[in-house]
């Protein structure tokens, strides 16, 4: 998950945790508990996207499919990854990712470790 996600991240974006689900098979919640194991988001980051899911309706049923999908997420995740760090516009993302801003910005909801929901 380091590799997927960095060691030490500020915000990271529900996409970018619904991706890891996918490609691992595992709920979200589950990505995010060893995400807070690893030393990957603060315990107040933990607490914030936990308080999200349930905003959601999540902690009873998640969005996507649990199964390992075949195709990678790789780019994605680095598209959404850019977004996070501020290192790309969201229209940029949008051309990269073939689709629109306001897609983007639907996937972009960030959680930062000062505990900020943020819809980009």
């Amino acid at each position: 998950m380091i590799r997927e996600l960095g060691v030490r991240r500020t915000e990271v974006s529900l996409f970018e945790i619904a991706g890891l689900k996918r490609e691992y098979g595992v709920p979200m919640r589950e990505v995010v508990k060893r995400a807070f194991e690893l030393g990957i988001i603060t315990t107040y980051a933990l607490r914030k996207l936990n308080r999200e899911f349930n905003h959601r309706g999540w902690n009873k049923v998640e969005p996507h499919a649990l199964a390992a999908e075949e195709h990678p997420f790789h780019f994605q995740r680095m598209i959404h990854r850019a977004i996070a760090h501020r290192h790309i516009t969201l229209s940029r993302a949008a051309y990269l990712a073939g689709t629109s801003v306001e897609e983007i910005r639907q996937q972009m909801v960030l959680v930062g470790t000062d505990g900020k929901v943020e819809n980009r």
